[in-house]
């Protein structure tokens, strides 16, 4: 969010992408994290004291847009930036072909964005 206050932002349209940029970090690092605190690896949900992002809105504008997408799409978010798995596992728990998991990533980013957007404008 620094770089929004600062005006290092380029474009409005930029931002959406800023932001999801920004979760896929944020849950990447509490994943590795979570596992090295964790004894067998396991990933248990977070505890409420876990480490929150550094601004609380950005944190709460993503759970906002994560609630309003459709399961499957947060289903994918979740095994492809939290789980970190493969295109082949992700087809699998999804069941769908391994050809179509592009397409999923890419309705499921859209909407992100999508409804990040209509949040941002209200």
């Amino acid at each position: 969010m620094e770089a929004v206050r600062k005006g290092r932002l380029e474009s409005k349209e930029a931002l959406p992408g800023y932001v999801a940029g920004t979760a896929r970090n944020v849950i990447r690092e509490f994943r590795r994290k979570h596992e090295r605190l964790s004894p067998l690896g396991t990933l248990d949900p977070p505890a409420p004291d876990a480490e929150a992002p550094a601004d609380p809105a950005v944190g709460q504008a993503i759970e906002m847009v994560l609630r309003r997408l459709k399961p499957r799409e947060r289903d994918f978010l979740r095994l492809y930036y939290y789980e970190e798995l493969t295109k082949d596992e992700i087809s699998q728990r999804l069941g769908v072909l391994p050809e179509r998991v592009r397409l999923v990533k890419t309705r499921a980013l859209k909407s992100f964005r999508e409804f990040y957007l209509r949040l941002s404008r209200k």
